[in-house]
């Protein structure tokens, strides 16, 4: 539920972003991604929080078994570390993407997916296990989310927004 609503919202983000670059209006592209991030930090965070704290009930539903309900709940509560990375993922990646900046999104993400989720999933993994491959894997949304949280903040995206948005204007012509 949580990866879905933070799907949702990154993809009518990117679609209105795109719109936003080809009508020219880059302000309000910013101004939409800024308010789209907030908006997915708060409901995928929520959502994730009420499932960690709800995970004592929760988990009795499919076992009786405590070592599995015990390790649910430190997996859920490592989840709202990488459910609230993963929001900067999903929507600045789509953003990024609709200004016609694709080429840093896909190096960041790669870089990221082989030193800190490859890397780190092994050496976390042998020190603590499925949490510690969690915990990579957390790390990674949230090292990624923040090159592109960057990007955007830094406005690298608008060379890449301005060219096509002049070559839209071209095609048109």
């Amino acid at each position: 539920m949580t990866l879905l609503t933070s799907m949702a919202i990154g993809w009518a983000c990117e679609i209105m972003v795109g719109r936003l670059v080809g009508a020219g209006d880059l302000r309000a592209a910013n101004g939409l991604v800024r308010k789209a991030v907030r908006n997915g930090l708060l409901a995928s965070g929520s959502l994730a929080l009420f499932a960690a704290l709800g995970a004592p009930w929760l988990m009795r539903a499919f076992t009786k078994d405590a070592a599995v309900i015990e390790a649910a709940q430190t997996l859920l509560w490592l989840s709202l570390l990488l459910e609230t990375g993963r929001v900067f993922n999903l929507i600045l990646n789509g953003a990024l993407r609709a200004t016609g900046d694709a080429i840093y999104p896909a190096v960041s993400s790669v870089a990221s997916l082989v030193l800190v989720l490859g890397v780190g999933s092994f050496w976390l993994g042998r020190l603590f296990g499925l949490p510690g491959i969690w915990l990579a894997y957390a790390l990674d949304e949230w090292i990624r989310g923040l090159l592109l949280l960057s990007r955007w903040l830094w406005r690298g995206w608008l060379p890449n927004a301005r060219d096509s948005r002049r070559r839209l204007r071209a095609e048109k012509n």
